[in-house]
């Protein structure tokens, strides 16, 4: 009696034992298997935040969707005033042209969108010291466009910003630009009338 009880109990236990190590090993493959799908999921999510960290900082040129004559179009439509400056650059995360016009005793900045080629934000402020010879039509000048791509024969980046303007220093009116490759990033000066290159320094 006591050899079919002692049977049984290492009959019984063997069964356990076998049991026990099927559970351990199904759930072992289980947990590798999770885990390799969080180690996937998190590499895709960190290429992915990679590659809109770089796409926000430059912009390529054929990825510009509205003209700047477009843009000063729309920006006079809301302020009726002469265009004092143009400029193209990241605002509030999204690419767009500020356009600074001005008049007799006011200025004002008109924001738009590149996107959409709508109006994003205007503000006006008095201002007294009005110059006539700071005002400018952007048809008497280079095509921004051929500034940029004269640019990048010298420097190989995207477009992190760009501005035309009358440049005090100078006497005339001025292409200010700066490509970005990586974190390379170069600055550019341009005679607008000419498109006569006035310096080209790296950025460090």
């Amino acid at each position: 009696m006591k050899t079919k009880m002692l049977s049984l109990l290492l009959a019984s236990g063997v069964v356990l034992a076998a049991c026990g190590q099927g559970g351990s090993s199904d759930e072992g493959k289980k947990s590798d298997n999770d885990n390799n799908k969080t180690e996937q999921k998190q590499s895709g999510d960190t290429s992915s935040t990679s590659e809109t960290g770089k796409n926000s900082k430059t912009i390529k040129l054929n990825d510009i969707k509205t003209s700047p004559e477009d843009a000063v179009k729309t920006a006079k439509k809301e302020y009726d005033g002469e265009v004092k400056e143009i400029s193209f650059e990241k605002e509030q995360g999204k690419w767009a042209y500020k356009v600074d016009l001005q008049k007799q005793g006011e200025e004002a900045e008109v924001v738009i969108n590149d996107n959409d080629g709508k109006l994003m934000h205007k503000s006006t402020e008095k201002e007294d010291d009005y110059d006539k010879n700071k005002s400018f039509e952007y048809k008497d000048f280079k095509s921004y466009k051929d500034i940029i791509k004269k640019a990048q024969n010298d420097f190989d980046g995207d477009i992190h910003e760009w501005s035309l303007s009358k440049d005090d220093d100078q006497g005339k009116f001025v292409y200010d630009l700066d490509l970005q490759k990586g974190n390379n990033k170069h600055e550019f000066s341009y005679d607008a009338k000419t498109g006569k290159l006035l310096s080209n320094e790296k950025d460090n």
